[in-house]
């Protein structure tokens, strides 16, 4: 296609008759995709010489089967870990004991047991809660009450209740309840049994009377649940990726607490994000695993998940890494080990998307790294990367460091989809403070070879002194990118501000020239507040046009999560609330958004805490309208034809008008209107007698005339701006034939929309 200055004029004309705004609806899914799902009972491997452990979990609690069952409720982030641990004492009738030295231990899927001899101790876990049993396969030779006792010991504390014991925190707030004993026989009879504090443990009681009147096997059933938490978010953070070559193409991995405890859970679902497969976990309390990210190979058909585990034992962070493969629906514990050069503290990790199958078979993925020791964020962090070979389960082939120098601080780097090919090459950026008074946070840009190695760092110019940018989304594909961050002046904040929420939020469209990062359409202002409650969240683009983007972010005022869309030049095109607590004391949490191809929408994957219901990652889908048909009206005198190329979304820069079949040395022109004409002309040289201008060519609704095209096929291109509403173009062509004789098409009606 042709692109110059006059269809761009056209496209400036056309903006300035027709601009307007609009918000199209967020379809939320009506799903909470990760509200049911049960992680199977599981060990990992160990970090170093610290256990995994053997670990499972329902919705709002998890459990440990080592030396015992460990009940631990989700809760709010911070603080001591509400649990209570039960172990099994005695099991007698009467004065005859059951239990006989040492548990032999077994483990299925979603079920624990405990054979002690005369009596097996089981769990099973539930969505819902924790099952345990008793069960007594045949009668005991004694007689009277059915005692089993257990040990108790609990960062709660336990008081009596109706139906079972409440383990409450220091608020007085019950966390866990254990739910009074039944008694079932082989036959379906059932018996309430009592359940006491003795001591230190809990005593389930059945009466003499009862046990004589039942046929064996018998089940002791209380069942473990927690309670929802009043206070505090559990989750942490979201992402969410999507993968269109596969089925449950919706990848969500979430962060969530246990007091100061944080596990990861990675799950995929359908499009809508129905029907959700739990496929890895980490979720032991001898480490704490946060800040997931999410990216892929697309050609090995392999979904990233990179995360940080902060390691109790020496008070370490390193980064993990978990590859799982497309058609892969099987819950498996498999995690890459990058080296931690020098032994220094690694976090806040994001990983990297290759969508070339012609690429080599990695990702890279960038990450934070501190000094060594016990972690603390340094005044000089660094941002280093490792290329993860995606094929098996994953390894580390090389590392390398991106941004680092004596007397400046890198932090929170981001990373764009590489540009495909066997030489490509990454983008990546971060924030980046050269210490010293009167210094602000900037943003750094930097590509990466398929070497490693990395450029000459270009600084982002924002256009705005004594201003901290923050927090930096890199997002796109090859030259095609666009840049958020958050900023605040010095005064509105600090001198050196921790956080990534700011005042306003800011974006540019970049591309790539030679060596050097350009800003085609500078810096726009995509949102403005009083106050520091601004925190972006992710952002994602849309490939089939390479002119859209769509950004999410929340207020910390409101507790609102937001998505906005913006088109080539980086302006805004749509925004959306897209959800926010029903309470007044609820909490959000920011998550991600990813571009779905398969429907032509954007996913947007959040938190959502109201106080007593707990919080669960809500799914909302942002779809692009469905423009009208193109279509050709009227009549015509040549035999040139008018169409379409690509889209007819506004915002998109790389759609435009066609034409073909044009006669031989002729030369053609397009005419662009926002009306419809209908004028058959007759006397009017040099056109052909009974030939139609079908479009206006003066007056407000006239646009302009695309330039002349010596082709018998050819084509313009026409980008359309994001402050165009939703309309119709109208186009028609008019072709000088070799003899000097005017002929025209007919009309070609473009809906666009957005």
């Amino acid at each position: 296609m042709l692109w110059n200055r006059t269809t761009r004029a056209v496209a400036a004309t056309l903006l300035a008759a027709t601009a307007s705004h609009a918000q199209e609806p967020v379809h939320s899914a009506g799903r909470e995709p990760g509200r049911g799902l049960v992680t199977p009972v599981h060990t990992l491997a160990p970090e170093g010489d610290v256990a995994y452990g053997t670990w499972a979990a329902g919705d709002d609690y998890k459990a440990s089967f080592d030396g015992g069952m460990t009940f631990v409720p989700y809760g709010e982030h911070g603080g001591q870990a509400a649990a209570v641990a039960w172990r099994t004492v005695s099991v007698r009738v009467g004065e005859h004991e059951l239990v006989h030295g040492a548990p032999r231990r077994s483990t299925q899927s979603r079920r624990v047991e405990f054979a002690f001899g005369g009596v097996v101790e089981a769990y099973d876990v539930r969505a819902e809660g924790l099952e345990q049993t008793f069960v007594l396969q045949e009668r005991p030779a004694a007689v009277g009450d059915l005692v089993v006792s257990g040990a108790i010991s609990s960062t709660l504390l336990p008081t009596v209740r109706d139906r079972g014991i409440a383990f409450r925190d220091a608020r007085g707030v019950e966390r866990v309840h254990y739910g009074a004993a039944t008694a079932i026989d082989a036959r379906g009879r059932q018996w309430a049994m009592t359940t006491t504090l003795v001591g230190a443990g809990l005593e389930l009681r059945l009466g003499a009377a009862q046990l004589a009147a039942a046929e064996f096997p018998l089940v002791v059933d209380p069942l473990i649940v927690p309670v929802n938490v009043t206070t505090g978010s559990v989750l942490e953070s979201v992402a969410i990726f999507h993968d269109d070559l596969g089925t449950k193409g919706v990848w969500i991995a979430e962060s969530r607490y246990a007091g100061g405890d944080g596990d990861l859970r990675l799950y995929r679902a359908d499009n809508d994000g129905g029907a959700p497969v739990l496929v890895f976990s980490d979720i032991t309390a001898s480490w704490e695993s946060m800040e997931p990210s999410l990216g892929s190979h697309r050609g090995l058909g392999k979904t990233v998940l990179a995360f940080t585990r902060h390691i109790v034992t020496g008070d370490t962070r390193r980064v993990r890494a978990h590859l799982h493969g497309r058609n892969d629906m099987a819950f498996e514990g498999t995690v890459v080990f990058p080296p931690a050069p020098g032994g220094r503290n690694q976090w806040r990790p994001k990983v990297g998307t290759e969508r070339s199958a012609l690429a080599p078979f990695s990702v890279l993925v960038v990450h934070q790294v501190e000094d060594i020791g016990a972690f603390a964020n340094v005044a000089t962090s660094a941002i280093h990367a490792f290329d993860l070979d995606c094929t098996g389960t994953g390894s580390v082939t090389a590392q390398s460091i991106v941004a680092e120098a004596f007397g400046v601080d890198c932090e929170r780097p981001t990373i764009a989809a590489a540009n495909g090919n066997a030489n490509r090459v990454w983008y990546v950026g971060y924030q980046r403070m050269t210490n010293g008074p009167g210094a602000t946070w900037d943003i750094g840009l930097r590509s990466i070879d398929s070497a490693l190695i990395a450029d000459v760092e270009q600084v982002v110019d924002s256009g705005f002194a004594g201003n901290h940018e923050l927090a930096p989304v890199l997002v796109g594909s090859g030259t095609r990118m666009m840049l958020f961050y958050t900023q605040s002046t010095i005064a509105e904040s600090s001198p050196k501000p921790p956080n990534a929420n700011g005042h306003r939020i800011r974006g540019s469209r970049l591309s790539r020239i030679g060596s050097s990062w350009v800003q085609p359409f500078g810096t726009n202002l995509l949102q403005s507040n009083g106050d520091p409650r601004l925190e972006i969240g992710g952002a994602d683009y849309d490939r089939s046009t390479q002119s859209h983007w769509a950004l999410t972010f929340r207020s910390n005022a409101t507790e609102t999560i937001y998505v906005r869309t913006y088109g080539y030049q980086g302006e805004e095109l749509t925004s959306n609330a897209v959800d926010s607590p029903a309470s007044g004391t609820g909490l959000a949490v920011a998550g991600g958004v990813a571009y779905q191809a398969d429907d032509h929408e954007f996913l947007v994957g959040y938190g959502i805490y109201e106080p007593g219901v707990n919080t669960y990652v809500r799914l909302a889908r942002k779809t692009w309208p469905t423009p009208g048909p193109v279509t050709n009206v009227g009549s015509a005198c040549t035999t040139t034809q008018l169409g379409w190329s690509g889209v007819q979304l506004i915002g998109s820069e790389l759609e435009g008008l066609l034409f073909g079949g044009a006669p031989a040395g002729s030369i053609t022109v397009a005419i662009v209107a926002t009306q419809t004409a209908s004028l058959q002309l007759f006397g009017v040289p040099p056109v052909a007698d009974g030939c139609w201008l079908l479009v206006p060519l003066a007056g407000p609704d006239y646009l302009g005339l695309l330039p002349p095209i010596a082709a018998q096929n050819g084509g313009w291109g026409l980008p359309l701006p994001e402050g165009l509403d939703s309309s119709t173009l109208y186009f028609q062509a008019v072709s000088l034939e070799a003899g000097g004789t005017f002929r025209t098409s007919a009309r070609l009606h473009v809906p666009i929309v957005k």
